[in-house]
């Protein structure tokens, strides 16, 4: 039986390393915020003052009102298509608090759930939360009705407890996230503003997270990946593809070669 000839090996490894060589890797993007801040369900906010940043979400017992919070960014330097996103949001090491887990020395988890802000039917676009835009109260009541009223078009859930407490939460967004922002990238008119809301799921009782982030000195991010320009759809069955393919290719040129011997 002849062994594998080095001409064939070579058909194989070219065909399986020209199919990797169109895997690029994907180009990372990191968007700060230009805007955030809270929102209480009566309007009232912090989002009509540009140098306040503190984005607290959920109850406080100083004044027992309910908290979301809100995010803007720009993204007219993001060029290409986005893959994937997440949003990643400093934790101050104060930052959440549970009553019942601090009373109780219970360790329960709370849903923290964001959604888009600024989209067409809410009354109010991404601009309109920027400081200079804002509307008392009609923009806070517009951007609180949108985040919690009804049943909201939740765009990414995280869970959160105090072990969240000094760390960058990540709350990974939805294909449906990933449509829109690559709709707002390809619209001819768009400002490339990009707002989110957020808030946390509880039973009413004080529970509150990334309280004390005023300062501009904690981090709220978007991190976006986006698809290497040309490049090809890079499943694992396209490689397995490539391989079969090559092998075919060999075991029907060894075929033809070993069949004259074979006659004799």
């Amino acid at each position: 039986m002849r062994s594998l000839s080095s001409k064939s090996a070579g058909v194989i490894l070219v065909s399986v390393a020209g199919v990797q060589a169109c895997i690029a890797a994907p180009i990372l993007v990191n968007v700060d915020a230009i805007a955030s801040g809270w929102v209480q369900h009566n309007g009232d906010t912090n989002g009509r003052d540009s140098s306040t940043t503190n984005f607290v979400a959920g109850t406080l017992a100083s004044n027992g009102l309910d908290y979301s919070n809100f995010f803007v960014f720009d993204l007219s330097g993001v060029k290409g298509t986005v893959v994937s996103a997440t949003l990643q949001l400093q934790n101050p090491s104060n930052g959440f608090y549970s009553w019942e887990n601090s009373t109780f020395g219970r360790a329960i988890d709370y849903t923290y759930y964001v959604t888009q802000l600024g989209t067409a039917g809410s009354g109010i676009t991404a601009s309109n939360l920027l400081a200079a835009y804002w509307s008392y109260p009609y923009t806070g009541i517009a951007s609180w009705s949108t985040i919690n009223n009804g049943t909201p078009t939740v765009l990414g859930t995280t869970l959160l407890d105090e072990s969240d407490n000094g760390t960058v939460v990540g709350i990974s967004l939805t294909a449906e996230a990933i449509t829109g922002i690559n709709e707002l990238l390809a619209a001819p008119s768009s400002d490339y503003l990009y707002a989110l809301g957020g808030a946390i799921d509880n039973t009413g009782l004080q529970t509150y997270a990334f309280a004390n982030t005023g300062g501009g000195l904690y981090s709220r991010a978007l991190a976006l990946e986006l698809a290497p320009p040309g490049a090809l759809p890079t499943p694992p069955t396209v490689l397995l593809l490539a391989s079969f393919a090559s092998l075919f290719g060999f075991f029907k040129m060894r075929a033809r070669h070993e069949a004259p011997h074979r006659a004799q």
